[in-house]
Parts: C-alpha cells; sequence; structure tokens
C-alpha cells in the first residue's frame, strides 16, 4: 500500500505541522497544497524542501536526503521527519507584560537620568519566506512541534526583541510619532526574524500607556518643551518650573487658596530679580529696559510687556 503524506490544515492560525509518522517507502506519495512547503528533516538537521503539488518520493526528488545516507530506490524504508510549514501571511499581536522603561527624550534640555515606564501593544504580520532555514532555526530548537508551541515561541521571540528595540526610542518621539516609530522598530526586528527565515510584513503599535506614577514627570516636562521650544527665555521657563513647584508645595501645606495666590504673585518678581542678578538688564540710556514686574528685556518707548502684560504710563517729563 502506497503512503500518502499530506498536511489537511484546518484553521488559518496553524503555522507549522509535523506529520506524525517518521518511516516512509520510496514511492509515497507526498501532497502538498498552494500555501504549503514540506520541508525532510533528520538529526537535527533540514534537508529537501518540497512544493505545492503531488510527488512521488524518489532518489531523484530528495537528492539531498539521498545523498547523506545513501539511499537506494526501491521498496526499502527510510527515517525522517516531514514538516510542513505554511508561506502564507500570518497575523500575531504583542502586548509588553511589563513597563518599558524609556528616557524622556532626546532634547538636551532634559536630564538622560528622567526616564518614564511604558506600556505597548498592537499586531504584527509575518510569513514564513524560507522554510528550510526555519525549520532549522526554530522548529528544531523546540522539543515538540506543535503548531500553538511554535506560534508561543514566535510570539516570545517577537515581544523580546521588540522591547529590546522600544528601549532605544524617547517616549516624547513614540508617544507623538506612533507610525513612525512602528516603521523603525519592524525594520530593526525584521533584520532579527530573517535570519530564522521568517519575513515580518508589517507591524503597527496601536497605543502606549504610562505607568500612573509617571504621569505627572510626564506633564511636567511637555509644558517645559513646550515652553522651551516655543522660544521662551531660560528665565521664563525657571519662573514657570517655581510657580509649579510653588503650587505643590502649598497644596501639601494645606495653604490655601490666598496663599496659592500670594505665591503666583511673589514669583515674577522672584524672576526679574534672578534676571538683574545674570546681568541681563540693559546698561542706562541702552535701547531697551526691564520690566518691573516680570523682568523681560523690552524697547525702551513700549507701552505695555509682550510678555506679561504689564502696562507703562508715559514717560515723566523733567522739571525745567
Amino acid at each position: 500500500m502506497v503512503d500518502v503524506i499530506k498536511w489537511d490544515q484546518t484553521t488559518d492560525d496553524e503555522i507549522v505541522y509535523t506529520y506524525p509518522g517518521t518511516e516512509f517507502q520510496w514511492g509515497s506519495q507526498l501532497i502538498v497544497d498552494e500555501s504549503q512547503q514540506a520541508v525532510f528533516y533528520r538529526d537535527g538537521k533540514a534537508y529537501d524542501v518540497i512544493g505545492p503539488g503531488r510527488t512521488t518520493l524518489t532518489t531523484a526528488n530528495l537528492p539531498l536526503l539521498t545523498k547523506a545516507f545513501k539511499l537506494v530506490f526501491g521498496k526499502s524504508p527510510f527515517q525522517c521527519k516531514v514538516v510542513f510549514v505554511t508561506v502564507r501571511k500570518a497575523q500575531g499581536k504583542f502586548g509588553t507584560p511589563q513597563p518599558v522603561m524609556l528616557k524622556l527624550s532626546n532634547d538636551p534640555q532634559v536630564p538622560k537620568f528622567v526616564q518614564v515606564g511604558i506600556r505597548a501593544f498592537g499586531e504584527f504580520w509575518f510569513k514564513i519566506d524560507d522554510p528550510k532555514l526555519f525549520v532549522i532555526g526554530v522548529v528544531g530548537t523546540k522539543p515538540g512541534y506543535g503548531a500553538q508551541e511554535i506560534r508561543d515561541y514566535l510570539n516570545g521571540f517577537f515581544l523580546e526583541k521588540f522591547m529590546d528595540t522600544l528601549a532605544g526610542f524617547p517616549f516624547d518621539e513614540i508617544y507623538t510619532k506612533l507610525d513612525e516609530t512602528s516603521a523603525e522598530v519592524k525594520s530593526k526586528i525584521g533584520e532579527e526574524l530573517s535570519r530564522f527565515g521568517i519575513g515580518l510584513i508589517d507591524l503597527k503599535i496601536s497605543g502606549v500607556s504610562l505607568r500612573p506614577e509617571d504621569e505627572a514627570t510626564w506633564k511636567e516636562w511637555q509644558e517645559r518643551l513646550f515652553y522651551i521650544k516655543s522660544g521662551a527665555r531660560s528665565e521664563m521657563v525657571l519662573t514657570k518650573d517655581m510657580m509649579v513647584q510653588s503650587s505643590r508645595e502649598l497644596a501639601k501645606g494645606g495653604g490655601g487658596g490666598a496663599a496659592f495666590g500670594a505665591g503666583i504673585a511673589m514669583i515674577p518678581t522672584m524672576g526679574a530679580g534672578m534676571a538683574q542678578q545674570a546681568g541681563q538688564q540693559p546698561a542706562a540710556g541702552g535701547g531697551q529696559k526691564a520690566c518691573v514686574k516680570c523682568g523681560a528685556l523690552i524697547a525702551k518707548d513700549a507701552k505695555f510687556c509682550p510678555e506679561c502684560g504689564a502696562k507703562f504710563g508715559p514717560a515723566k517729563k523733567g522739571k525745567k
């Protein structure tokens, strides 16, 4: 009786199937579907690969296996494993089980030690480009060859590489440029997967979320970076930071609304004093003057301050 070797794939989720028998006769019929390839595997090594169609096993179409084991044509049996691999596109999903620690920004204004923890989730699509390489690199490393075990292995491998790659990006880039980050992560992970015969077709980071304890840090630096990138001077950024810190301290101490208001009223004066101490006030008789309210350098004949809105009356004429 002629053996028929085939894989009746039942679902699209199946990636790999190892035929249960290991002893075959020359003349056995191998049936490979359009979306499959069959790899002959023995003693930790993959030999011949057979594509779609009906194939009668002979020494002619299994030349590498024949050469390796000096098999002879006829009814004599030979032993090996037949591993079927699907070559159509498959889908996987990922989600980071633990937060990935990232630096907050590459902006030189942000210290490198400022980090936040994020979780990310999304989807990826892949295809087995080289079944022989895949069987050697992935299937051969597993004690079992079940489809679910292989998928779990792939998902775990992908997630590990994803987390390693994601850790190289600052959070402010990921947060604002998910599509661009997805493309860069796909390129880096694709190089790793190609070594195992796997082609990464696409990857999409659907969303990221901060650890609750890092949300305040991100909000504070997000506002600070906005001020810096919009062209605000350093003393204005300092004033803003002092206001934020003052409000936090007052909230902790229960100072109430009156104390909070008093704190805010004091801060512009402090900012002006610091600006003067830094030597930012122009020399007498120059074309600029310092706002007495916020310390900003403005035109000498300005009627109001463009930074804080303080109004100035007309200059008093000296007595004759």
